[in-house]
């Protein structure tokens, strides 16, 4: 299983938002992939395009995608 989640911090004494998503195993809990940018649907599919094939394939879960 795969979790997929998002979250965002300040960068440079807080003038710069960035989203940070990443991609975790769920029962391991380890980091898969991540990807940083803006919350668009272009950083959504860098994310995408960095999980491996088998990844692909399992079971993903995420909050309001």
């Amino acid at each position: 299983m795969l979790e997929m989640d998002e979250l965002w911090s300040f960068v440079f004494c807080g003038k710069n938002k960035v989203w940070i998503w990443i991609a975790l195993n769920r029962a391991t809990r380890e980091v898969v992939v991540y990807a940083y940018g803006d919350r668009s649907e272009n950083t959504c599919q860098i994310l995408w395009d960095r999980v491996p094939s088998d990844y692909k394939k399992a079971i993903i879960f995420s909050d309001y995608w």
